[in-house]
């Protein structure tokens, strides 16, 4: 068998102006897609999901970069495709990042169509294929909390946090808001929300913060403290990424787990927070990684008793590929679910495989298929899927 053709789709949906999130310092303006196929002589293909973070643009072009070295090879071997090399300012200009960062995520995507195809030629699940010890399926929770405005109305994030409940969700985890300067936000007026939040869903639903990078090491230590005596399940990446002094002083100073990793896409990368303790739980991303470097992550994780939750921020094909990867770890726990995507997440998709905050997980391959005619339902639309705002 020969792999005879690499190609990326990109897809756009405009969000509506009322489905435009905002986080932070930013308001989402679209939702982006890209998906890696590749074929093969015998007519099997593979399917991937590139980390949209990498812009599909971008990841085009590093495959279209790829694909000669490729094409005309065996798919069940691996030692023909490219690794991911870490996107840090330490590796690059910050000037080139956009289109460096695109190049693991293009990795990712081609591992996880490369992973997809080798299940299907030999007619099992890629979980199985990874560990014929995986589970059948893993609980998803409910990723969100960019909706609530400090400005307007704060209290959404628990009016939007009991709508997962209804949905069959059993945990959902929340950010931090709005730019806290806009609104003289405090750690203690944050914290207030959060009581709140855990008195209004706390008996039916497990919490989480993601921090996303945006607070200093005396606001995530206070936020931290507080979160666990609410019983959070993680607080996530509360400080800037690359402070592994402050994670270790902040991760020694709670019992309840620090968690980080997003940004990682090398073990090598990931050593250094594992070794030193800074996280109790690692969070590689598929999209970015690849599943075959998620597994070399997830072993040195596990065998030095770190937890691994992938990340999982976009489409359905990355929560379903994410699922396979987690279902076939030691100590399986969670998928993350994006829950303002919007139509263009699963409608790239014939199969809905998540029931009740549950994912089933199936083959052959990933167990999913692409819709048809997407290129003429979602035509990619240039630009960068998110703006800056300035208050």
């Amino acid at each position: 068998m020969k792999i005879t053709n690499i190609e990326t789709i990109c897809l756009s949906r405009m969000h509506e102006i009322e489905n435009q999130w905002k986080t932070f310092n930013v308001k989402t303006l679209k939702a982006d897609v890209a998906i890696v196929v590749v074929s093969t002589d015998s007519d099997i293909i593979g399917i991937g999901e590139a980390c949209a973070y990498g812009n599909p643009t971008f990841i085009k072009i590093w495959i279209d970069k790829f694909a000669p070295e490729i094409i005309g090879k065996d798919p069940r071997e691996i030692e023909f495709l490219p690794h991911p090399v870490g996107f840090t300012m330490e590796h690059f200009n910050k000037k080139n990042d956009d289109f460096l960062r695109g190049h693991d995520s293009a990795v990712g995507g081609l591992d996880c169509a490369i992973w997809d195809l080798k299940a299907k030629i030999n007619n099992t699940s890629v979980s199985k294929l990874i560990s014929p010890k995986s589970k059948d399926s893993m609980k998803v929770y409910a990723s969100s909390g960019v909706r609530y405005d400090w400005r307007e109305d704060p209290n959404q994030l628990i009016e939007e946090t009991k709508s997962y409940i209804d949905l069959g969700f059993s945990a959902t985890k929340v950010r931090i808001g709005t730019k806290w300067t806009w609104d003289n936000v405090t750690t203690d007026k944050f914290i207030g929300l959060m009581r709140d939040l855990s008195s209004e869903v706390g008996k039916k639903m497990n919490l989480m913060v993601d921090g996303n990078c945006n607070l200093n090491i005396e606001q995530a230590t206070k936020i931290a403290k507080e979160l666990e005596k609410l019983n959070f399940l993680w607080f996530e990446e509360p400080i800037n990424k690359d402070d592994i002094e402050g994670y270790i002083q902040l991760n020694a100073s709670v019992d309840m787990p620090i968690s980080g990793g997003e940004q990682l896409t090398t073990l090598a990368q990931f050593v250094p927070y594992i070794d030193k303790r800074a996280y109790d739980i690692v969070q590689p991303d598929v999209g970015e990684a690849g599943i075959t470097e998620c597994l070399r992550i997830s072993k040195y994780a596990e065998n030095n008793g770190i937890k691994v939750i992938p990340h999982s921020w976009h489409n359905g094909l990355m929560v379903v590929a994410s699922a396979h990867f987690a279902s076939s770890l030691s100590n399986p726990q969670f998928v993350e679910m994006c829950m303002v995507q919007g139509p263009l997440q699963w409608d790239i998709l014939k199969e809905y495989p998540i029931k009740s905050g549950v994912i089933s997980i199936e083959g052959p391959g990933l167990g999913v298929n692409l819709a048809e005619n997407l290129t003429k339902k979602f035509p990619y639309i240039e630009g960068n899927y998110f703006v800056d705002v300035v208050r």
